[in-house]
């Protein structure tokens, strides 16, 4: 294979739909996707720099996280490193999985976030937090962390079920850059229930074309219940932005969306509930 054959970080997003279509045919030899992913990889790093990203440094990241970089939940803990190549095989994976299932025909612009949002969940073993997935994140942490501890491999945290958000969005961060997309990583205070806390959450910003951006918040999907209130599926949750509003969150404001959940009601989906969150912009808008 020619160096960088796939690799190219310039690829219009089109052709990165193409590529991304191209290697996840069922015909396809594993070899090559194998291949297409060492060369995006290594391509998208070797353009990127190192730069830790926690609340304490910056609170806004551009682009492919290098995987030398520490991300960092809270001071208190180890920093993860998003470093496993695995991951964007697991995303070839569903991508497959997808399109053998009849998503084929609505074509990869439509498949592709469904996808990534369902491969983050698959990659870290859950779908969506429940109220164990917190305390099962931090008893890891402290249980990793000590005096003389290196950084968290992202593979450490492969299929343990408890990813939170600063985990999921990273991890998004890079499938989304992977896929040729446009993408920002936000750390900030957020408001994602009515009546709570506001508490530090990172999401991520897909923008295209320059002035058409979407907040995106892997970690908060939408749910699909049937009648009965049993979760069938999670849909990701993608609100879309003005670039007013996309504005005011760069310089540190906040946006209100619509977080919803869907119930199925015969052959048709119904709005089951919805409420207000409140996501907030970078807090050091200098990042």
């Amino acid at each position: 294979m020619d160096e960088h054959k796939y690799g190219e970080e310039n690829l219009s997003f089109e052709e990165s739909l193409q590529k991304l279509d191209e290697i996840s045919d069922a015909d396809t030899d594993p070899k090559v996707a194998s291949e297409f992913v060492t060369e995006r990889v290594k391509s998208l790093t070797e353009k990127s720099v190192r730069h830790d990203i926690s609340a304490m440094t910056g609170t806004r990241h551009e682009g492919w996280i290098h995987p030398d970089s520490e991300v960092r939940r809270t001071f208190i803990v180890d920093p993860v490193n998003i470093n496993d190549d695995q991951a964007y095989t697991v995303l070839i994976d569903v991508l497959k999985q997808m399109k053998a299932a009849g998503w084929k025909e609505r074509g990869m612009r439509a498949t592709l976030m469904p996808a990534i949002q369902h491969a983050i969940g698959t990659y870290f073993g859950n779908h969506y937090a429940t109220e164990h997935t917190e305390m099962q994140n931090r008893e890891f942490y402290i249980d990793h962390v000590s005096v003389d501890s290196a950084n968290v491999s992202l593979s450490e945290l492969r299929g343990k079920g408890f990813a939170v958000c600063a985990e999921k969005a990273a991890l998004a961060q890079n499938m989304l850059a992977f896929a040729g997309m446009q993408t920002e990583l936000i750390l900030s205070n957020c408001q994602l229930i009515p009546g709570s806390e506001k508490e530090l959450h990172t999401y991520n910003i897909i923008s295209s074309d320059g002035s058409k951006h979407a907040l995106y918040d892997p970690t908060n999907p939408i749910f699909l219940n049937d009648e009965n209130g049993k979760l069938l599926s999670t849909q990701p949750s993608i609100h879309p932005l003005t670039d007013e509003q996309y504005q005011s969150l760069i310089r540190g404001e906040s946006v209100t969306v619509k977080h919803q959940s869907y119930k199925k009601s015969g052959d048709k989906w119904e709005l089951e509930s919805e409420h207000d969150s409140i996501y907030a912009g970078p807090r050091n808008t200098g990042a």
